[in-house]
């Protein structure tokens, strides 16, 4: 097994390269931006970003929520998603995107490919109605938001 994928052969970067045209600007969220299992974040997402080019809200450093932008992980939407994540059967779905939005993100890439059918669909529930835009599904994502319209 190669310890390095090129990125032409993954399904995420296409996603990225989709936020790469124009559209409206912002910062993308990505989820889950940790392994469930370790906690470690998954630094595709950085990979990603030289793709699209727009801010993230992430770090290196830490585990968990720790990396993580502290005006974000205070974030009402953002704690809620983030339980969906982690317990989605026993997870409301979330209220308080428009604040989210207000920190400056245009788009909440949803990796379904990265997370339980169930997870997928709570967080799915979730994001569909509270963020403008319908989901956008690309290569194992789903692209929520004002940058998942063409």
């Amino acid at each position: 097994m190669a310890l390095w994928q090129p990125a032409a052969q993954r399904g995420q970067v296409l996603a990225a390269r989709f936020l790469a045209a124009p559209s409206a600007p912002g910062a993308v969220l990505d989820l889950p931006y940790a392994d469930a299992e370790t906690g470690r974040f998954i630094s595709e997402i950085l990979l990603d970003q030289t793709a699209h080019a727009r801010p993230v809200p992430y770090r290196l450093e830490g585990r968990g929520e720790q990396v993580v932008s502290p005006p974000v992980r205070d974030n009402p939407f953002f704690r809620g998603l983030v339980a969906q994540v982690q317990h989605p059967a026993r997870s409301p779905p979330c209220a308080g995107a428009t604040e989210l939005m207000a920190l400056g993100f245009s788009a909440v890439v949803l990796h379904r490919d990265r997370l339980s059918p169930t997870a997928a669909a709570a967080l799915s529930a979730s994001l569909a109605p509270a963020l403008p835009g319908a989901g956008a599904p690309v290569a194992g994502a789903t692209i929520f938001g004002p940058a998942a319209q063409p």
